[in-house]
């Protein structure tokens, strides 16, 4: 019996100090999100780079800062670029482009940096950009996503929301 007790105390003491391992980890991942503030994306530029058979490449150049007070590393990018529909009523959004880019940049403190990203299309995505250029001469769009962030204690998932206006 002494031996059964003696074995009872030592799993519960295994298990306190993996909760308490546990709990200074989530503690530590909160403390650090805490003090982290997202980047902020901009599309400030497009430039067709290649043209194929069914469809091509685009570079978006992108304005991407640095709030922090320090470094940091993002490591990749996710996107879902959408084009607004010309005379939509529901502001209704066409797919334009959409992957999953692994490249790291680091943007300085406080700081920001243009990123170039290339995102492939398809020709029948384009016709809703011309119609819109044609009929307004402004292209309204909406990047999203996830941006992977290096932190401290693993990768950190930023989520990725913007909208503005081409006009060319």
């Amino acid at each position: 019996m002494a031996a059964k007790g003696a074995a009872t105390r030592q799993t519960a003491g295994k298990m306190k100090g993996r909760t308490r391992r546990w709990l200074a980890g989530l503690l530590l991942t909160a403390g650090c999100a805490a003090f982290f503030e997202a980047p902020s994306v901009s599309i400030v530029g497009v430039r067709v780079v290649s043209l194929g058979l069914t469809g091509g490449t685009a570079a978006l150049e992108l304005q991407v800062a640095n709030p922090n007070s320090h470094p940091i590393r993002i490591t990749g990018v996710e996107y879902h670029l959408l084009v607004q529909e010309p005379d939509s009523t529901q502001e209704a959004w066409t797919t334009l482009s959409r992957g999953d880019r692994r490249e790291a940049v680091t943007l300085p403190a406080r700081d920001s940096a243009r990123v170039s990203l290339d995102v492939p299309f398809e020709y029948r995505s384009v016709g809703t950009v011309v119609r819109t250029l044609l009929q307004s001469g402004r292209l309204p769009y909406r990047l999203e996503g996830q941006v992977r962030v290096e932190g401290p204690v693993g990768e950190l998932r930023v989520p990725l929301r913007t909208t503005g206006v081409l006009e060319p």
